[in-house]
């Protein structure tokens, strides 16, 4: 990766990362902001974060405002304010959309930077011009402008020996108005510009998953490439005719899965999550629905762990047209004594590393051996 591209991602990056940083944001956007979902183009993918209610409702339960594992976010947090002018701490919403260019990398778990095209929307209570200033510091003669829809767009050429750099390498960035700014690669924010113009806009079926749960911190959804749960059909069998067919039946459920999606949301005690897939017929979702139900009838007693073993017995699973659904929910303070566990666990494993210091002892330098002369004795 170019020097540009690995100055600016962890930038883009950041602005999804510090969605976990336990600080009230106050956030204040105009009523007549444009809802993301409707200026992200046909993606295959497409999460959906509620930054501001993640800052200053679900994390501070967690971590407390002076959590130690967050300080060194806290303090990149203003490393970046100070480059950029922006306090991430004003962002309210992020949407992330993805397609899958090469659909068959995808399949085959070999994704490259050419197999996927990415763009992310940040809005909220912030100048985003402060961002494309920020970016023709950095890449200064590199950067270049184009008018697309009407808007321009900036982007990063790293073209060098006459090889054309691929217009989704470039990283690419636009505001798309006062509030919001679309940050990805040059194909897919040349798409966000048409999809807020109406043109190319992420699917009907993707925008009813991801806001499946109206109240959720975060939701993911997308498309499930066809070939990808294919390699899970057995390809023998196993010398069990009832089990061989029972398997059989679940793999092909599976198989089935056209599209998925997750929804994390929290009450005034729990987290919740949920776990959605829409098959391929009615069919298939109830029978995969009822294998689910007696796989965890049938196996739960094997697991050891009671926390995990609850969690899986108070489980809902239903299934109701094409579509399966589970639905879980754990306690707040459950999490909050697994961070602050895991916590004391990597600061124990810090303070007992071995430390190497860089002082080496010298160690004499041999001599070398000199040579006796002989004495020859004189012949009388």
């Amino acid at each position: 990766m170019n020097n540009t591209r690995r100055r600016l991602l962890p930038a883009i990056l950041l602005l999804v990362a510090l969605t976990i940083i336990p600080i009230r944001a106050q956030t204040t956007l105009s009523a007549s902001a444009i809802d993301p979902l409707l200026m992200l183009p046909a993606s295959d993918v497409v999460l959906l974060i509620d930054h501001s209610r993640i800052w200053s409702e679900a994390i501070p339960r967690f971590f407390g405002a002076d959590a130690a594992p967050i300080r060194k976010i806290l303090a990149e947090a203003e490393q970046f304010k100070a480059k950029t002018g922006v306090d991430v701490r004003s962002i309210s919403r992020i949407a992330v959309g993805v397609r899958f260019v090469n659909p068959e990398a995808v399949t085959k778990m070999k994704v490259d930077k050419k197999d996927l095209a990415v763009v992310i929307i940040a809005q909220g209570d912030f100048d985003p011009n402060k961002l494309v200033s920020a970016m023709r510091r950095d890449a200064k003669e590199r950067v270049r402008e184009e008018q697309h829809g009407g808007q321009i767009i900036y982007s990063v050429d790293e073209s060098k020996g006459g090889n054309q750099q691929p217009d989704i390498e470039k990283v690419a960035v636009a505001v798309l108005d006062t509030n919001t700014i679309a940050i990805g690669d040059l194909v897919h924010v040349r798409a966000t510009i048409d999809a807020k113009a109406g043109s190319g806009r992420l699917s009907p079926e993707l925008v009813s998953l991801i806001q499946r749960n109206g109240s959720a911190l975060a939701s993911l959804a997308g498309n499930v490439p066809a070939a990808l749960f294919a390699s899970l059909l057995p390809k023998e069998s196993s010398g069990n005719a009832e089990m061989d067919k029972q398997f059989g039946k679940f793999f092909e459920a599976v198989a089935s899965i056209k599209q998925m999606y997750i929804s994390l949301g929290m009450t005034a005690t729990d987290v919740e999550a949920s776990l959605g897939a829409r098959l391929g017929s009615t069919e298939q979702a109830q029978s995969l629905g009822d294998m689910l139900l007696g796989a965890r009838q049938q196996y739960s007693v094997f697991i050891e762990d009671k926390m995990i073993r609850d969690l899986v017995a108070n489980m809902q699973i239903t299934a109701e047209g094409e579509e399966v659904q589970l639905k879980a929910a754990l306690p707040q303070t459950t999490i909050a004594m697994l961070i602050s566990n895991a916590s004391k666990t990597a600061a124990a494993t810090t303070a007992s590393a071995p430390k190497t210091t860089a002082t080496q002892t010298a160690t004499p330098t041999a001599q070398p051996k000199k040579k006796r002369k002989g004495t020859r004795r004189k012949k009388n």
